[in-house]
């Protein structure tokens, strides 16, 4: 599968600023405005990555992820499923 034409991004708006993410699945990218300042911020993401960490965790026994743990994983999935309810966003095999 490939994502290389997608364009998607995400736009968080708040009082004091907003934060866009150029590539939200692959985020490489993140600029902060705010209070008249414009800030950017880089980091390097790709599935080797993930992978490699993934890998090494399970080496060293870990049960639970250092990195990501369970519990972030659970809170975002909370989150995802309050923007669905609000949206009213209902997958036929949820009816």
């Amino acid at each position: 599968m490939s994502l290389s034409k997608l364009k998607e991004g995400c736009k968080i708006t708040g009082a004091n600023g907003e934060i866009n993410i150029p590539m939200f699945h692959m985020a490489r990218l993140a600029t902060l405005k705010a209070e008249g300042k414009k800030e950017s911020f880089r980091g390097k993401t790709d599935y080797l990555t993930e992978f490699s960490r993934a890998a090494q965790e399970i080496e060293k026994g870990y049960t639970d992820s250092l990195y990501v743990p369970h519990r972030a994983t659970k809170d975002c999935m909370l989150i995802m499923d309050e923007c669905r309810r609000q949206m009213n966003l209902v997958y036929p095999f949820e009816k």
